[in-house]
């Protein structure tokens, strides 16, 4: 039985007119025929995502809709305005803005099939979300009016969204999974009962829990641990080791007394493939998967995914979390216990465990399409119309020269910006400007390339302002780093302004970087692992991630001190941040620093440092 539901969306796009730019004097015959700007028969076009939108209920020339099938109750007698969103391919669409306490203004949120209210489908006080498939969606903002029957219109700022169903290597099945629930939590989404069994729609999305660790058959492990933490520190440098990847693991063993199991021990009661548990999910499924069974993990908030290994547990038992995944995932994904994830059996059950790069359709380039010979940039507005002129060095130029490679992330550039006839003020995001990511003091031609100025501003969207130390360096400037990302335009070196580095590092990982470093005084983030834009590379095509290179950490301890010496990696940029943290006996956090090297306490079991954000050493005493 399917319960998965998609929206048939209207074939039509528009009613009475098409949308256009309007100059003056249109405009005011627009409005003196009732289908100006934002009304039902002339809805403001969203065709790049996200779209942001900053509205007014109060001079809007439509009040057409008083109640709408979704929530026929409720009465919309102010203003409304529309929008007509064209969605490439089948995702969830998501329209939210953020409510004002006491400004006065209560405006809501609508998703319609068509333009006739009795299609809605979906609607919220401040957000509202259904799936769509590809074609024509209509979102109405409304004026909800209070018990006296007034109006509380006035401004709102709208984000619509949509989150692209994913296609081919991180394509899912779609399949009612039976589950051991013996209800459905009104929060999750696709739940449903039919006869005595509780049955979850997959691909699924909703909370999902942070698991604890499993023993695995290359812990070398006698029998099982005695607590929540005997011998974890030689499972965290197991995981690392035959998972490549470098993180500060910190979950204890799973627990004891589940069904008279052992520390570490899963539902099967194995010890498991070390590279399976690192990328481990568990559903609380009735009929549990063989092992090994391939899953997608997804972030829909980024679309960064997982594939992950299921079969080896099972859990949790609330049925208001949807699965539980190995912290590694959350990690990788830039989440946290119970954040919303998506989840769903791989359709290619050859796939590697870890990171995968996804496709999610085919949705229609922001206006106008960077090409060879123009670079654009999102600009202040993020309409992504910031746009420059790129071309090839003048014969003679020096400084430029970059390694030859065979990796194409270090593809010859071909064109660069002539800095010297170009507005150095000139915005490239909301935050910032040309001059702050190429500076011509330091470079007279440069590289910026527009996927990393739009992660840069996602991270600054996150923590606050940012002071950009680096942008573009070229060769010269750099001389004695050849391999600097400095010189290919995606890098920059950022000092924080109201967090830490720490949290900025992080936001850079979950906004894809694909290298981070964090040093006492700045964070670098690159994103290598993206398309090389082809006003600056020419033809290129889209890479997934690379692996960073490895950083090695010995950490010592001299009676009360504990120094970390790091090898491969260069700190002549500036000193690697070294964050220190002690465990007592019982696996309890007990105290913290910062520093080259630091003074532990006395009743300290384990001391570990992570060095650079990037690798984590862990000494038992």
């Amino acid at each position: 039985m399917s319960m998965t539901r998609w929206l048939p969306l209207a074939a039509g796009v528009l009613i009475g007119c098409e949308p256009t730019r309007l100059v003056p004097d249109a405009a005011r015959a627009d409005l003196e025929s009732g289908c100006g700007p934002g009304t039902a028969c002339n809805p403001l076009p969203v065709t790049g995502f996200p779209f942001v939108h900053h509205g007014d209920t109060r001079t809007s020339g439509d009040d057409l809709v008083d109640r709408y099938g979704c929530a026929s109750s409720t009465t919309e007698l102010g203003n409304e305005f529309w929008y007509a969103v064209q969605v490439p391919s089948a995702g969830r669409l998501r329209v939210s803005h953020p409510e004002v306490s006491g400004d006065d203004v209560d405006v809501d949120v609508h998703i319609l099939e068509t333009t006739s209210p009795n299609s809605c489908v979906a609607r919220g006080h401040a957000d509202a979300q259904a799936e769509v498939q590809p074609g024509v969606v209509y979102v109405v903002v409304d004026t909800w009016a209070g018990r006296d029957g007034r109006p509380l219109a006035g401004a709102y700022d709208l984000t619509i969204e949509v989150d692209l169903v994913p296609t081919g290597a991180c394509a899912t099945i779609a399949e009612d999974l039976p589950m051991t629930w013996s209800s459905c939590d009104p929060s999750v989404e696709n739940c449903f009962r039919s006869g005595s069994t509780t049955y979850l729609t997959l691909p699924a999305r909703g909370p999902v829990v942070k698991e604890a660790h499993l023993v695995t058959t290359e812990d070398g492990i006698s029998g099982w641990p005695s607590s929540s933490r005997d011998r974890l520190s030689t499972h965290y440098a197991t995981s690392q080791s035959v998972s490549g990847y470098a993180m500060n693991r910190t979950e204890p063993w799973a627990p004891s007394g589940e069904g008279g199991s052992q520390w570490g021990q899963g539902s099967t009661g194995q010890k498991i493939p070390a590279d399976a548990e690192a990328w481990y999910i568990n559903m609380y499924w009735k009929n549990r998967p063989a092992a090994g069974t391939r899953m997608i993990v997804r972030n829909p908030a980024t679309g960064r995914a997982v594939v992950a290994a299921a079969g080896y547990e099972t859990g949790p038992g609330d049925n208001s979390a949807i699965a539980g995944v190995s912290e590694e995932i959350h990690h990788w994904l830039g989440t946290t216990h119970l954040d919303e994830l998506e989840v769903g059996f791989a359709a290619d059950l050859s796939l590697p465990y870890g990171p995968i790069t996804c496709s999610t359709g085919s949705p229609p380039p922001p206006p106008p399409p960077t090409q060879s010979g123009t670079a654009c940039w999102l600009g202040a507005d993020r309409s992504t119309t910031t746009c420059l002129p790129t071309d090839a060095l003048p014969v003679g130029t020096s400084g430029y020269t970059t390694p030859s490679s065979t990796d194409p992330r270090f593809r010859t550039p071909a064109a660069y910006l002539d800095l010297s006839g170009a507005d150095a003020d000139l915005q490239l995001a909301p935050n910032f400007v040309l001059s702050e990511l190429a500076d011509e003091s330091k470079a007279r031609y440069a590289i910026v390339q527009p996927h990393a100025v739009a992660a840069l501003q996602r991270v600054r969207d996150r923590v606050g302002a940012l002071v950009v130390v680096d942008g573009y360096l070229n060769q010269a400037y750099l001389s004695g780093s050849p391999n600097s990302r400095h010189q290919w335009g995606d890098a920059f070196d950022l000092d924080p302004v109201s967090t830490t580095v720490s949290r900025v590092a992080d936001a850079c990982r979950t906004e894809g970087a694909g290298s981070v470093e964090a040093f006492t005084s700045h964070v670098h983030c690159d994103w290598r692992d993206g398309a090389l834009d082809p006003a600056f590379f020419g033809a290129a095509a889209n890479r997934g991630a690379a692996a960073t290179p490895v950083l090695d950490v010995e950490l010592v301890l001299t009676g009360d001190v504990a120094e970390a010496f790091a090898t491969g990696q260069d700190e002549s940029e500036g000193e690697l941040l070294r964050e220190w943290r002690a465990y007592d006996d019982l696996g309890a956090l007990i105290a913290t620093g910062l520093g080259p090297s630091w003074v532990f306490p006395a009743e300290a079991a384990t001391v570990e440092v992570e060095v650079g954000r990037r690798a984590l050493a862990r000494v038992d005493r």
